[in-house]
């Protein structure tokens, strides 16, 4: 009985699931010295997010057997964490930097999930992590298939991304925007903006309805976090570039209110009788 040689680890199975994990954890990490543009805390879950990735790939070079079931377990995770954000993410083409990483990192790691899905049937069913031979079943010809789609819609995604997004800051720069109470500033969604909203108080009287404007690239919300008592709270979803959001306020007091993408922006509403 001959002596099975190991399979260099460049088979396709191998490669395109490590590759994939470890742009995904490139992707991620990018987004941490942005920080100031995230909710506080995220930053931290990106790094684990990122670890746990690239966890899976070292294993999946050495030990496939738990690398593989790890990697579909992580991507479906974090795809289904994110899942809520995602379809925003991918139409707000002014904030380019989010487009670009939703666009990228979605499709690689559903292609991750099949390919690690993939691996661990052929894995399992040889009973022997490494073995010369041709692959079981039609698992290249398949994985060639979708890996070719996957790389050609992250592709043409960037592409029109970057027309959408030059055609949407060059009609906003040129049109007349809406009137607003409060404009949300470009650059509001960083730490060390001078101002997160214009004016960040607003006294008004009651019955005003009050106007917000989002000239941020970045997508926001105006979300309250406290109200007078016999008042209602509003949120008005997510904001994104040029879009506006009206309420009108009907008992008086203070209302308070943040974004719930950047908890730090917070603004105030004075209503009085």
């Amino acid at each position: 009985m001959s002596k099975q040689q190991p399979l260099a680890r460049r088979s396709f199975a191998v490669i395109v699931p490590i590759v994939g994990l470890v742009v995904a954890a490139i992707i991620l990490l990018g987004i941490v010295p942005l920080s100031g543009a995230i909710a506080p805390g995220y930053d931290t879950i990106l790094v684990a997010a990122s670890v746990l990735f690239l966890i899976s790939a070292g294993l999946i070079w050495v030990k496939p057997r738990f690398g593989y079931p790890l990697g579909a377990l992580f991507s479906v995770l974090f795809l289904a964490a994110f899942s809520s954000d995602t379809p925003h993410y991918l139409t707000g083409f002014a904030d380019f930097y989010s487009f670009v990483s939703i666009i990228v990192i979605v499709p690689i790691l559903i292609l991750v999930l099949i390919t690690s899905l993939l691996g661990a049937r052929r894995v399992f069913a040889q009973g022997s992590p490494f073995t010369q031979g041709p692959p079981q079943g039609k698992m290249f010809p398949v994985g060639s298939v979708i890996t070719l789609l996957v790389v050609g819609f992250v592709l043409g995604g960037v592409f029109v991304g970057a027309l959408a997004n030059g055609s949407v800051l060059a009609i906003g720069n040129s049109a007349n925007l809406p009137p607003a109470n409060v404009v949300i500033p470009s650059g509001a969604y960083s730490l060390k903006a001078i101002q997160w909203y214009v004016p960040e108080v607003l006294t008004v009287p009651v019955g005003t309805t009050v106007t917000w404007l989002n000239n941020d690239t970045v997508t926001h919300t105006i979300t309250t976090t406290s109200v007078p008592s016999g008042a209602s709270s509003f949120t008005s979803g997510f904001l994104a570039y040029g879009n506006k959001f009206s309420y009108t306020f009907t008992v008086p007091g203070t209302y308070t209110y943040d974004c719930t993408v950047h908890p730090f922006m917070t603004g105030t509403i004075v209503v009085t009788a």
